[in-house]
């Protein structure tokens, strides 16, 4: 079950407050936590209703985040997961009917991605980014941008877009501001823990997201949580 928060325009850890700059300057909102747990984001969810339009990319074996929003609007989730372990364990769930699996990713391109499995012994989702082979070897998965796939549903915002992709939200942050993409929520979790990325791909995500008119309501450990300008105002 969600719990509500009082936002404070600040922040909480090291890793993401280093690249997060004009923190002050966001006005407080009211914050609830979604989720359990490691699943959980921090979300506006004022102008949520059964209506709104929700992405969730990354799911790993972690759905409480969209249960709860499901469970609380009565809204639809589609949910975004390439990666064969996941699509495993959501095949022994009882998922609700709200709930809309999609077997291809979010990335940067249309097309086909190499995602590489953690290192062998070690435990872990699989990634973009180069790493030490494992035993099992890479997998070729289906990858679709983020405007693709609005087009292709049929969706002309998104109400609330969460990223647990590990390493490829930068890419798709891009493409969300070039391509001037109706999103008016974001939430996401950065990776500079992960080899080939450091704090610069954070400060350049979030430069190019509050340039596109987004502010940092919460952050959380290496989790962000932003909201276009206009959202607040009508919320």
């Amino acid at each position: 079950m969600a719990h509500v928060e009082r936002s404070i325009p600040g922040t909480h850890a090291a890793p993401v407050a280093e690249s997060v700059d004009a923190v002050a300057a966001t006005p407080s909102i009211n914050v609830t936590r979604i989720g359990n747990g490691p699943g959980s984001y921090a979300v506006h969810t004022d102008p949520l209703t059964s209506g709104s339009v929700v992405y969730s990319a990354g799911v790993g074996r972690d759905i409480s985040f969209d249960r709860d929003l499901i469970e609380r609007f009565g809204l639809t989730v589609h949910a975004f997961d390439p990666t064969p372990a996941s699509i495993v364990w959501l095949g022994l769930e009882n998922l609700p009917e709200q709930f809309q699996f999609h077997r291809f990713g979010m990335a940067g391109r249309d097309g086909l991605i190499c995602l590489r499995p953690p290192a062998e012994g070690l435990h872990g989702p699989h990634t973009i980014l180069r790493t030490p082979r494992s035993a099992g070897g890479d997998v070729e998965v289906p990858v679709l941008r983020l405007g693709s796939i609005m087009k292709a549903f049929g969706h002309s915002r998104i109400d609330l877009l969460k990223l647990d992709i590990e390493g490829a939200e930068y890419a798709v942050i891009r493409d969300l501001v070039n391509d001037e993409l109706d999103v008016r929520q974001v939430v996401f979790e950065v990776h500079d823990n992960l080899r080939g990325i450091t704090r610069w791909h954070n400060a350049v995500a979030m430069r190019r997201l509050r340039r596109a008119g987004y502010r940092v309501f919460h952050t959380d450990d290496r989790r962000v949580s932003m909201i276009r300008s206009d959202v607040i105002a009508d919320s």
